[in-house]
């Protein structure tokens, strides 16, 4: 069993695999239930320290609460999905441009890193989430333009990741992912 601390702010060790194996796409939010900022920000921090191509971090995250993300929350408004109505709280990536480095690297190497970087980035931001008790969904399917609207950028929305809290009676999905054997070639 592998354990690692998540969080700088306590020393509690947790195993990460119960992280991996509970952290779902929540698709029921209980509106009674606010994001706490504490645990927000847990996650923003864990989100910040995730590894960058040359520690570019190429994005800003925008911490979406109050009367807008009840705009985001209106499906009809933003293009996301009817269940993230219930939704109070989101985080948002937005690509910003690399440091020198990172885009010498992206251009000799022929890859945009941005992706990978926000990947890694929300990786860190939802498994925090999970372990300070939230749920989260993420979502790369939304108008673009209107979200950019809404937080007041013209710059390219990457991911929205709806936060908040489970409703009571919505279940724990079970996994539904290949077996390692389908994924892994062992050289």
């Amino acid at each position: 069993m592998v354990f690692v601390q998540i969080s700088v702010k306590h020393t509690a060790t947790v195993d990460f695999a119960e992280i991996a194996e509970k952290r779902q796409s929540c698709r029921s939010y209980d509106p009674a239930r606010a994001v706490e900022k504490e645990k927000l920000d847990a996650c923003l921090e864990a989100a910040r320290l995730a590894p960058s191509a040359c520690n570019a971090q190429p994005f800003t995250m925008y911490a979406v609460t109050g009367d807008k993300a009840k705009e985001l929350s209106d499906h009809r408004n933003s293009g996301m999905g009817k269940f993230v109505e219930e939704c109070s709280t989101f985080v948002i990536f937005v690509e910003d441009s690399y440091n020198a480095a990172a885009k010498a690297g992206s251009v000799i190497s022929g890859l945009d890193y941005r992706s990978i970087d926000v990947g890694i980035a929300c990786s860190y931001l939802t498994a925090e989430a999970t372990e300070q008790g939230l749920d989260t969904c993420i979502m790369a399917y939304f108008s673009n333009k209107r979200v950019q609207e809404i937080i007041e950028t013209k710059k390219k929305v990457m991911l929205v990741i709806a936060f908040g809290y489970r409703k009571a009676g919505d279940p724990q999905r079970p996994k539904k992912r290949k077996s390692l054997d389908e994924i892994v070639k062992r050289i």
